[in-house]
């Protein structure tokens, strides 16, 4: 299936796009910009501020493709270092 969720942030560095976490992120984000405006303005980053809920939330919009379906995980599907066999890295190792 062909969706176009280009947008929204990956999570951690590992090429998923988690939509709770994500979702989370760019709620704090707007109170942040609720709460300080007018420090933001004076710091002149009230209107980067936007442009990065805008990125998450329109990501959001287009993740909900049906009435009720909502794309909430998304990886990548290039090849990159995940999948490249190696050494084992911290993250990959499990207790046993």
């Amino acid at each position: 299936m062909q969706v176009d969720l280009v947008g929204g942030y990956y999570d951690s560095g590992d090429h998923v796009k988690f939509g709770f976490p994500m979702a989370y992120a760019v709620t704090m984000l707007a109170w942040g910009v609720l709460e300080f405006e007018k420090e933001m303005v004076a710091a002149n980053n009230h209107q980067r501020a936007l442009d990065a809920i805008r990125w998450g939330t329109n990501y959001f919009v287009k993740a909900h493709t049906e009435p009720n379906v909502l794309w909430v995980q998304v990886r990548t599907s290039h090849i990159g270092p995940m999948e490249i066999p190696g050494p084992v890295r911290p993250a990959e190792l499990k207790r046993c």
